[in-house]
């Protein structure tokens, strides 16, 4: 499965990029959601995983690009 991972906390993002990849799923981070706007629609993802509050951008904001 290809996972988008967008989190803007290095340390989780490691732990969940690990874990996922761990088992067997190919993980795509993203520090913010900035590059998601974009990257959603053209590459696309079994699972995108999505903050529901950045400064950057919002999960829901980015929920209709996924």
């Amino acid at each position: 499965m290809r996972i988008l991972v967008i989190e803007d906390d290095a340390a989780i993002a490691d732990a969940l990029g690990a874990a996922l990849t761990n088992a067997g799923h190919a993980v795509e981070p993203l520090a913010n959601g900035r590059p998601a706007g974009t990257a959603l629609p053209d590459h696309p993802y079994s699972v995108p995983v999505l903050p529901l509050r950045s400064p950057h951008a919002s999960g829901t904001g980015l929920l209709p690009c996924a």
